[in-house]
């Protein structure tokens, strides 16, 4: 049986022939063990072997290449982090502008904005004049931040689609295109505000 060295760290090649989904990893002791799903039998199993793991990064690797088959690119990714203005959109989209721009000056190729980026959340009297259309300012913000920086640009907004609102998660892509995410349960108060949604899983640009 073949083995792949990645860094320091030896998997068997059996991995990259008869494992398309990794569904939970176990650690103990700087080692690890695999559940796997055969996708010959459709059934889980444990890896037979435990693999000595070096460092964090041999560890990712090492799954991102189980997951891909090959070793995954390095990516730089911005998790931004703003405190909104309560209800005030045109301020909030400025804000994050500013701060996507920097992202972008530092070669982010992800750009993940927080939830509710364009308005925050709370119990506030103009709270429900902050929910814009899907397609409406905050979308195509994220779709111009997306093409000018050749990046995935993402973040959630109340947005109203069929006469409700909704807490989604857009996600823009350089060739102009976008994926979307209700959440499934608001949390304890946000109901006051919109509702869940029931899309599933949205196919990732990948």
């Amino acid at each position: 049986m073949r083995r792949r060295t990645i860094g320091r760290t030896a998997i068997s090649q059996r991995h990259f022939a008869t494992t398309p989904s990794i569904s939970r990893c176990e650690r103990s002791n700087r080692r690890f063990a695999l559940h796997v799903t055969d996708p010959l039998t459709n059934r889980a199993q444990v890896s037979q072997e435990w693999i000595p793991v070096v460092s964090r990064r041999d560890f990712g690797t090492l799954v991102g290449t189980l997951l891909m088959g090959r070793n995954p690119e390095s990516v730089r990714v911005a998790a931004i982090q703003m405190t909104p203005k309560l209800a005030d959109v045109e301020a909030n989209l400025a804000d994050a502008e500013r701060l996507k721009r920097l992202a972008l000056q530092r070669r982010a190729r992800w750009i993940v904005l927080p939830e509710f980026f364009t308005s925050g959340i709370a119990f506030h009297p103009n709270m429900a004049k902050a929910v814009s259309e899907l397609d409406g300012s905050p979308a195509r913000f994220l779709c111009k931040m997306a093409r000018e920086g050749n990046a995935f640009v993402g973040g959630s907004f109340l947005a109203w689609r069929n006469g409700n609102a909704y807490n989604t998660f857009v996600l823009a892509l350089a060739d102009g295109t976008t994926r979307t995410h209700d959440k499934d349960l608001p949390t304890d108060w946000e109901n006051c505000y919109y509702i869940g949604g029931n899309d599933g899983v949205s196919r990732g640009p990948f």
